[in-house]
């Protein structure tokens, strides 16, 4: 990491003494000063404010000298916003993006304004179950959601929030799944968080007779772990709850059954254990979990063996060990569940644009999802227009693959078709 021009750390400290501190962990002025205003008003906000000067001083310099240390500011306050929600973050979690939070808002709105309303319907014509179960599903409008590698449970929270408001969907039900117990435990917390703040429904009555929604803060964050330890299905989850966190590694056993889900949304570890130390920040390397940011085989108990089968096999069967793509290894599974369930929608967030071509290029090889889904890459802030110079199509083994929105490419979108209805994506000839 470059050092800080003397001069820069002069102006810095012209305006304020912490300033250099903060621009330390920043590397640029403008960001130094609005970071140390947020330190500031933290310290301000605190329960227990510092009784006097001298002692607010001493609490802002320890933060300011957190934060020179390339510790990110969300960490050192304790959340991050997220759409109208309020994330609480802390070391072992992945740290909420807006790049996340854009596609998340877009996909709601799509949702919403019944874009999706065709894909979703479908879907319980697919579907194995009854045809009264079927019949009902729809005319409650009910939604069912999977959030796969759900960490913080931002993406969970913020989707269920916008489609709750809405008042289309009135019966939603999230599920988000997380190798990680300390991704599993703050989720439960920003659960509990949100519910107190208002955005989200209270929880209803339990089997039990107890009412959730007359539990806050300890007491709810009990009540939640007690529901876990029932076993309901193979996950223990709750039929009847809203939306709900469970510790679950996807390699070692697929969701049964998975076909229940309308949409799968996935922000898997992406990033391959080369790129992880060229790519990434000095902040993120240092900080933030490498389980939720690379996939290696060692991250996941009795993961190995099928992890390093899927490597070698793939390798073998290229010629090539190069594009055997350890940052991959997600998207696979991921494509196996959808491909056996009936789900409507699967996105999954990417690195960049050659992931993404990766990415779509398993899709479209696969029997049964290239053949019945069409495909969109949506890029950082897909509801807006394509800035100059970003191309609005690429060509995937003979398919022309739209691209939406402005910025990096940043997530690939499947949505299940009908048949007659495959043209759409396909090359012109």
């Amino acid at each position: 990491m470059p050092r800080l021009p003397h001069s820069l750390l002069l102006r810095a400290h012209k305006q304020s003494t912490l300033l250099p501190l903060v621009l330390q962990g920043t590397r640029d002025l403008p960001s130094a000063i609005n970071e140390l205003r947020w330190l500031t008003e933290h310290v301000q906000s605190l329960p227990s404010p510092p009784p006097c000067p001298r002692a607010f001083r001493k609490r802002l310099l320890h933060l300011c000298k957190r934060r020179s240390r390339a510790e990110p500011l969300q960490y050192i306050l304790g959340s991050q916003p997220f759409g109208e929600l309020d994330i609480k973050c802390r070391p072992g979690v992945l740290i909420p993006r807006p790049e996340t939070e854009a596609y998340t808002t877009h996909l709601a709105e799509l949702l919403i304004d019944g874009s999706l309303d065709e894909q979703l319907f479908s879907l319980f014509k697919r579907t194995s179950l009854g045809r009264g179960r079927r019949k009902a599903l729809i005319l409650r409008n009910e939604l069912r959601i999977l959030d796969v590698c759900s960490g913080s449970g931002c993406i969970s929270l913020l989707l269920h929030t916008l489609l709750s408001k809405s008042n289309k969907f009135p019966n939603i039900k999230t599920l988000g799944l997380d190798i990680s117990p300390k991704a599993v435990a703050l989720a439960d917390e920003n659960l509990v968080f949100n519910i107190s703040r208002g955005y989200l429904p209270a929880l209803p009555r339990s089997k039990g007779g107890k009412m959730g929604s007359r539990l806050k803060g300890h007491k709810l964050l009990q009540y939640l772990k007690k529901q876990k330890v029932r076993e309901e299905g193979v996950l223990g989850i709750d039929a009847t709850a809203p939306i709900q966190f469970r510790e679950h590694d996807i390699f070692t056993s697929l969701l049964r059954p998975p076909r229940d889900y309308n949409i799968i949304i996935s922000n898997p570890p992406y990033i391959s254990r080369s790129s992880f130390f060229s790519t990434t920040s000095h902040s993120v390397q240092k900080y933030e979990p490498r389980l939720a940011l690379v996939p290696e085989a060692s991250s996941y108990a009795g993961s190995e063996r099928w992890i390093q089968r899927y490597m070698d096999c793939k390798a073998m069967r290229k010629g090539d060990a190069e594009l055997a793509q350890d940052a991959d290894i997600f998207y696979r599974q991921l494509l196996r569940i959808y491909d056996r369930s009936s789900s409507s929608i699967l996105l999954m967030e990417v690195g960049d644009q050659e992931q993404a071509i990766r990415v779509i290029r398993l899709a479209v090889l696969k029997k049964h999802i290239g053949k019945t889904n069409r495909v969109e890459i949506w890029r950082d802030y897909p509801a807006q227009e394509a800035q100059p110079g970003e191309e609005q199509e690429v060509e995937v083994e003979g398919r022309v693959i739209p691209v939406n929105g402005a910025g990096k490419m940043r997530s690939v979108v499947l949505f299940r078709v009908k048949k007659e209805k495959m043209g759409v994506g396909k090359k012109q000839s």
